[in-house]
């Protein structure tokens, strides 16, 4: 058990042995010959076993075996357990090869099945994340809509607005811009990690730092065409920030004046940066366990 402060082996299972070694169901690593071959990942072939040491059963009786092997179950470095076989005769270098050989198998089955596991214990957190950036979307959505609401209201106090965008910037970041993509104003709290203050952005364009509007202009241009039509947008994107990489999520939506017609665009962004370091994880436990089936097959 790999999950306790101080480890141990448990035994699973049991055949043909007494009672009394059945009952010893728990051992430290690097106690008594099992935890020994377990710690050290190596086979041990015993001969002149200790009197008292084990005994085969059976309906009919028990004998007292001639040798004792004990095979660690290791599979790409890694131990998963233990077998202990004992015989009524002394195995032949055939047979430990063949047992090693089997052990081996038995080995990576077990890492298959424990990656498996852990895949799913990620999907499972992956999947909670999704949820609650969904619930985050939702919400944004939901304060735009009534930021939007409560500007189309002739006598809105001031006190109101800015108790609207005190809750955007709790759930990321808010940028407004003008229609031609120029910050109007900016409430981001990843400025100060990139040695920035909203003086330093306030007057520039987008396009003088987003990547794509260089690598890819027409696209970079139709999104803002959507957006000067009327159209919500979402963009995805990375950045490198205090040696780290950084993924942000983006939703633009415009804010039409009385008549309908857009006059800036609010931005919403945050961090889902965790939720992409789970999906690379993701990605490499199933190709670790599509290698192991290949092997396997």
């Amino acid at each position: 058990d790999e999950d306790l402060e101080k480890p141990f082996l448990e035994l699973r299972t049991a055949f043909a042995y007494d009672r009394k070694k059945v009952l010893e169901a728990k051992i430290e690593i690097g106690e008594s010959l099992v935890g020994r071959c377990f710690q050290e990942q190596e086979l041990i072939h015993l001969t002149n076993l200790p009197e008292g040491y084990t005994f085969i059963t059976s309906g009919l009786g028990g004998h007292d075996p001639k040798s004792l092997l004990l095979l660690p179950l290791m599979f790409e470095a890694e131990t998963f357990g233990v077998v202990e076989i004992a015989s009524l005769r002394v195995f032949a270098d055939f047979e430990i090869d063949f047992l090693t050989s089997i052990g081996e198998r038995i080995a990576s089955s077990i890492s298959v099945a424990h990656k498996n596991l852990r895949t799913k214990d990620l999907l499972e957190k992956y999947q909670i994340q999704s949820d609650e950036i969904q619930e985050r979307e939702h919400a944004i959505q939901e304060n735009l809509i009534e930021l939007q609401k409560v500007q189309e209201e002739a006598e809105i106090k001031e006190m109101e607005t800015e108790g609207v965008i005190s809750a955007l910037t709790k759930i990321g970041s808010v940028v407004w811009y003008d229609m031609n993509g120029v910050i109007l104003k900016i409430k981001d709290p990843n400025l100060f990690d990139a040695g920035l203050t909203e003086s330093d952005m306030i007057g520039k364009n987008q396009s003088e730092f987003a990547p794509e509007a260089k690598e890819d202009p027409e696209a970079y241009k139709n999104f803002w065409d959507d957006l000067r039509a009327g159209f919500s947008r979402k963009r995805m994107f990375k950045t490198e920030l205090n040696g780290g990489t950084l993924w942000i999520s983006e939703i633009y939506t415009p804010i039409k004046d009385n008549k309908g017609n857009p006059y800036k665009v609010i931005n919403i962004g945050f961090n889902i940066s965790g939720q992409k370091v789970l999906e690379g994880k993701i990605k490499d436990l199933r190709k670790e366990i599509k290698e192991l089936k290949d092997q396997l097959s």
